[in-house]
């Protein structure tokens, strides 16, 4: 599932993040969403929770790590994805996008504009990151792999040591 998926390689990221010195806060650590518990919208109640626990953090950046899925499983690939609302969070895909594409061959291009809901809430540079494609058996396959997810995480913090440079 891609919630599992997205943990592990959160976790992992986590632990490289912090092997670097920074502090790293985590939306969940758990198989436990943000929602409210009367939230007759749980999903979107969970969103904006997460939105605002990244906003009252004063973080200097935030990284959102999901999978993409769709009908045609031909398409394939890591692709970011940025909201313009602040104005450096292109600067953060741009470095990310780079420092990815010299050590993986299958990155999609930049994805202009993240409009996402929880995403227009944020204030906080940062950038949405689909790790691979779901729907696609050879994605799939490398996001289930322990050593992927160990490179993928590796190649992300230098990215953000790249954006601090």
């Amino acid at each position: 599932m891609e919630k599992n998926l997205n943990l592990s390689i959160v976790k992992k990221l986590a632990n490289k993040l912090g092997e670097k010195g920074a502090i790293v806060l985590l939306t969940r650590d758990t198989d436990k969403d943000l929602s409210s518990k009367y939230a007759s919208n749980r999903k979107r109640s969970d969103l904006t929770n997460r939105a605002m626990l990244i906003n009252k953090s004063k973080a200097n950046l935030y990284i959102s790590i999901h999978m993409n899925s769709t009908t045609n499983s031909s398409w394939r690939g890591l692709q970011i994805f940025y909201n313009s609302k602040n104005k450096e969070n292109l600067n953060f895909a741009k470095i990310m996008n780079d420092t990815i594409k010299k050590k993986m061959s299958t990155v999609r291009e930049i994805k202009k504009e993240n409009n996402y809901y929880m995403y227009k809430q944020i204030r906080t540079t940062g950038i949405l990151i689909e790790a691979g494609f779901l729907s696609n058996p050879s994605d799939l396959y490398l996001l289930k792999q322990d050593k992927y997810q160990e490179k993928l995480s590796s190649i992300i913090t230098e990215g953000v040591i790249n954006y601090y440079k």
